[in-house]
This record gives C-alpha cells, sequence and structure tokens, in this order.
C-alpha cells in the first residue's frame, strides 16, 4: 500500500505543472483538512461568522465541507494514480457540497453557486479537453 501511494506521488513529476501542484496540494493537505473537520482542534469563521466546532457541525457546513475535501482529496489521488474517472471527482467537489447541504451557512449566498459552477467548468476543461493532462493520464 505504502509503495503504491508513493508510486502515485512521483507519477505527479510527470504531470503539467499547474495540475501538478493542484493535485500535490491536494494529496497532502486534503488529509489533514480532514482532521481539522473532524475533530474539535480550531473554532470556524464561514461568510465573515466565527462558529464554534458544534455550530459549525449543526449549520452543515461540516457535513459540507467534509464532502469538498473528500471529493478534491479522492480526485487529486486518482489522477495521480491515472485513473481518468476520478477526474469527476474533481470536477464536481466545488458544487455538489452546496447541492446535497443547500440549508447550510456555506449556501446563504447565490453567487456560491454560480462561483462553484465556474470553477467546475473551469476544471471540467482543463481536464478533459487539454492535451497535455489527456497525454499524462493515458499513460501506463
Amino acid at each position: 500500500m505504502a509503495s503504491q501511494l508513493r508510486t502515485f506521488w512521483v507519477n505527479t513529476q510527470e504531470m503539467p505543472s499547474l495540475l501538478r501542484i493542484m493535485c500535490q496540494g491536494g494529496m497532502f493537505a486534503g488529509p489533514i483538512l480532514l482532521l481539522f473537520v473532524a475533530f474539535p482542534i480550531a473554532d470556524w469563521t464561514v461568510n465573515d461568522q466565527q462558529l464554534s466546532y458544534s455550530e459549525f457541525w449543526q449549520s452543515g457546513a461540516g457535513l459540507a465541507a467534509t464532502l469538498f475535501i473528500s471529493l478534491f482529496t479522492i480526485g487529486c489521488w486518482g489522477v495521480a494514480a491515472r485513473k481518468q474517472v476520478f477526474r469527476w471527482a474533481l470536477v464536481i467537489a466545488p458544487i455538489l457540497p452546496i447541492g446535497v447541504f443547500p440549508q447550510s451557512i456555506i449556501s446563504e449566498s447565490p453567487s456560491m453557486f454560480v462561483n462553484g459552477l465556474i470553477v467546475s467548468a473551469i476544471i471540467y476543461g482543463c481536464l478533459f479537453y487539454s492535451r497535455s493532462v489527456r497525454e499524462y493520464l493515458e499513460r501506463p
């Protein structure tokens, strides 16, 4: 398992620059951020509102953050493993939490969904139409 994870990390060296930066960040920071969401390590600020750990979860923002971070982390590791289907996790990560948890404090601003759609469209274009990304994913 550890050698396979190491292989995936090494694969990122062959990625186009921006994809490498994003994937390495998601592969490293994602699990750490999940710890911050899962355990009461710190208070949270959402839409300029200071929330305690329990308020963060009661508002729905905890579930939305967990879904976003999980999708992003899984997508980054999957792309590093050259599994093309995992591109979809990265595409839907910005919008799925807003759609699944619309009652959360994160979704109070209508522009959040519009921004999520724009980011998802950019990610989709880069991951599915960039020649260098397609070449990376098609290599054995």
